[in-house]
């Protein structure tokens, strides 16, 4: 009845979050959610997430790239992105991503 009320899609994003057989379910709404709030860290992290489990890192990366530009205090979406970045041997984004969770993270 309300689709663009972006509560509902972010608990069907965490719904088949944990689902193994949903991954283009997953990956549906958590465009919609980028969609709906393109200036919304959380829906790139997700729309990151849903990538990687469908084995497409080159956009997992753009998408957890996106989410660390919107909010460099978002440490999900940095620790994904130096993670996928530390796999790719690039140390330069490493270190980038390390000197922005630093300055933006404090846990």
């Amino acid at each position: 009845d309300a689709p663009d009320y972006y509560p509902a899609w972010e608990r069907l994003a965490a719904i088949y979050r944990q689902s193994e057989d949903k991954k283009d379910e997953y990956l549906r709404v958590a465009r919609e959610m980028t969609r709906l709030f393109p200036q919304d860290a959380v829906g790139f992290g997700y729309l990151g997430e849903a990538h990687l489990q469908k084995n497409q890192r080159e956009e997992a990366v753009k998408a957890f790239n996106q989410a660390f530009v919107i909010a460099p205090d978002y440490s999900f979406a940095g620790y994904s992105l130096f993670d996928l970045y530390f796999e790719d041997g690039e140390t330069e984004n490493c270190q980038s991503v390390l000197q922005t969770l630093e300055e933006f993270v404090k846990e």
